[in-house]
């Protein structure tokens, strides 16, 4: 029988430990705040397949111009036919002996990839540039999704499935899409299972303070979770002492 006291970590959460294994202690104890990046895709993600109990659309709402709701629910509606037949919003944990894997999928089933049916797990972004963003991902940490779901539903129920983003850019009101279709492999999902078991036994979870400037989608900005952290709080706050000799003329005299 497995222990209820086991810890369960979610993808976000092990998200976090590439960059700073502390920035993953912290997301298990800390919610960041949602911001309106995070709204956009609320917004998007409910008109396209309902909104879930616990997203308060008329609070995303309230604020926004009429055009805006606009542009996402028509946007929504135009990737919407891409899915065929299949559930969204749907959670799923793996309970393994000494910890559970959790994680929601956006939907799950039959949808159209690049001109095929395809059955598989599917999650939706929306953002403001695909090419800034997205096309700067180069590791495995940086897909983590990609592994981490089709893990879980492999553990579920012996079947494997490829696992589709579908990345949509709003910053036209035609939208633009991009999708990034993973195929894994047995391969691929042992080694989920190492790193997360790696994870699960690190007991310090030391800070790495060389990330705390250098997160988010463009690698230059603060990590999230420096509201919570002594280490990177120190870091950035304090007292400098400044040697003008240092400091360069920019002007000739």
């Amino acid at each position: 029988m497995l222990s209820t006291s086991n810890p369960c970590y979610r993808q976000s959460q092990i998200y976090n430990y590439y960059a700073c294994p502390y920035a993953f202690n912290l997301s298990r104890k800390f919610s960041i705040k949602t911001t309106p990046a995070m709204e956009f895709g609320l917004l998007f993600e409910g008109y396209l397949f309902g909104f879930k109990d616990n997203v308060d659309q008329a609070g995303i709402e309230k604020g926004k111009l009429k055009k805006t709701i606009e542009k996402i629910k028509s946007h929504a509606d135009f990737l919407r036919p891409y899915f065929i037949s299949g559930e969204s919003h749907v959670r799923n944990q793996y309970d393994d002996i000494d910890y559970s894997i959790s994680g929601e999928f956006d939907y799950i089933g039959e949808a159209i990839v690049n001109g095929q049916n395809i059955r598989g797990i599917f999650d939706i972004k929306y953002t403001a540039d695909i090419n800034k963003i997205w096309e700067s991902k180069e590791y495995k940490n940086d897909f983590l999704q990609a592994y981490v779901y089709p893990y879980i539903h492999l553990k579920l129920t012996g079947e494997l499935l490829p696992f589709v983003y579908f990345v949509c850019e709003n910053k036209y009101d035609q939208l633009l899409y991009k999708t990034y279709e993973f195929h894994m492999k047995i391969s691929d999902m042992e080694w989920i299972e190492r790193y997360i078991k790696m994870i699960h036994d690190d007991p310090i979870n030391h800070p790495n303070i060389n990330s705390c400037l250098n997160q988010g989608d463009y690698k230059n900005e603060r990590c999230k979770y420096m509201e919570f952290c002594e280490f990177g709080r120190s870091l950035l706050s304090g007292n400098k002492i400044m040697n003008t000799e240092d400091l360069y003329h920019g002007v000739l005299l």
